[in-house]
């Protein structure tokens, strides 16, 4: 379970804080939440889809984003740092330094954030308009968990599993190889 440091912050004191804080956090239903470092696994992940992704989308409107972007949902008001974010079309902020128009969502879930990333994280991603798809990939087996959303809001998931499967992104219209994915971690 991600340990909440505080649950008294509004959302600007939130704002305030995190702007002037050497560590990250984000925030959800008023609860602030300190961020854990990430492992070389994480970070090889993380890199090996950041320039998969990067490059197949280079040409296009929409950015490849990474860890620092903060994504703002005005919905319920949660900020996250999501490991890589896709942004529908042209990147779209408030105060410069807040996302808000998320197409695809990838967060590398680690053993003691993985409950945290698959439900309450997930539920306050759901409510954003552009977002499209929510992944999450394991750090421990060569898998990725595809959520999508459809025509009439409804989620389903896909889960893929092994290094010779093919894992696809529908929002934008990218397919990656998991043994590209998992290099030099599996």
């Amino acid at each position: 379970m991600v340990p909440a440091i505080s649950s008294s912050f509004t959302a600007e004191e939130y704002l305030a804080f995190e702007r002037a804080s050497q560590h990250r956090h984000e925030f959800i239903y008023n609860t602030l939440i300190e961020m854990a470092g990430a492992t070389l696994e994480h970070n090889r992940i993380v890199k090996n889809l950041f320039l998969l992704v990067g490059n197949y989308l280079r040409s296009s409107k929409s950015e490849v984003l990474g860890s620092d972007m903060r994504v703002f949902n005005p919905q319920n008001g949660s900020y996250f740092y999501p490991d890589i974010v896709i942004s529908d079309g042209e990147a779209k902020t408030i105060e410069n330094d807040n996302l808000i128009n998320p197409i695809l969502v990838i967060e590398v879930a680690s053993p003691s954030t993985a409950v945290f990333d698959k439900t309450d994280k997930f539920i306050a991603y759901r409510s954003i308009e552009t977002l499209k798809e929510y992944v999450l990939i394991s750090t421990e087996l060569p898998q990725m968990e595809v959520f999508r959303k459809n025509d009439k809001g409804e989620w389903s998931v896909e889960t893929v599993h092994g290094l010779d499967k093919t894992a696809q992104f529908q929002s934008v219209d990218i397919s990656v190889l998991l043994k590209d994915v998992f290099e030099k971690v599996f």
